[in-house]
């Protein structure tokens, strides 16, 4: 999009430059050709004047000159922008985010890793996020980007969960028993994936996390650029 703005400005500047040009070539200053025309014999006026008509001065030539070659650039730009315009248009749109949400609850500690499942979604564009299992599964191979957040609430409370990929770990958050009451992490990882992956958060086993209606717990991600 930057980049369509970009070539829009300067595809504006040019159509103003094309306008200065016309705009000058057209009102024509008096010159020393003409001077020396209307100086000249009126016997040999129609000859001046004649000759004047069949040879373009050098002024005229390279108004036409530098009028071409603006005219080709502004067609060039507008080629370039059309097609970055459908490059995007066709480009797939993906993002999500959601939260563990309401009702006041603390969820954990269980026996084993748990799926978490954010069925409070504050957006689903492509719907690759299905709030009823917390699975986002990848439309299109390309390049993403996910980021999570964890708190818990109570004194001695231990919480640890991951962002896993194909049920493998790749980015994680920990935080042990301490005198605090509350406690929150975040984190986020910027990954290559195929059609079909599928992208998650995993609470570990023996750990909780406290949430309500303020989302503390949340989980995000949305495609870059596809591949």
């Amino acid at each position: 999009m930057k980049r369509v703005s970009n070539l829009s400005h300067l595809l504006l500047l040019l159509l103003l430059c094309v306008s200065a040009s016309l705009s000058e070539d057209g009102g024509g200053e008096v010159s020393e050709n003409d001077i020396t025309a209307e100086q000249t014999h009126p016997d040999q006026a129609g000859e001046v004047e004649e000759h004047e008509v069949e040879t373009p001065s050098r002024g005229e030539e390279k108004a036409g000159t530098r009028q071409s070659d603006l005219h080709l650039q502004l067609r060039q730009l507008k080629d370039e922008i059309e097609e970055i315009k459908r490059q995007i248009q066709g480009e797939p749109k993906v993002a999500f985010s959601a939260s563990l949400g309401s009702p006041q609850r603390h969820l954990g500690p269980y026996n084993t890793e748990t799926t978490l499942v954010y069925e409070t979604t504050f957006i689903n564009i492509g719907n690759a996020y299905n709030p009823n299992t917390g699975i986002f599964v990848t439309p299109v191979r390309g390049v993403y980007v996910f980021s999570f957040s964890a708190f818990h609430h109570g004194t001695g409370a231990l919480t640890g969960m991951s962002l896993t990929r194909n049920g493998h770990n790749i980015v994680s958050v920990y935080d042990q028993k301490s005198g605090s009451v509350d406690d929150m992490a975040f984190n986020s990882a910027t990954l290559l994936l195929e059609a079909g992956d599928q992208v998650f958060m995993r609470l570990w086993a023996n750990c909780m996390l406290y949430d309500d209606g303020s989302n503390f717990n949340t989980f995000g991600g949305h495609l870059i650029y596809p591949m």
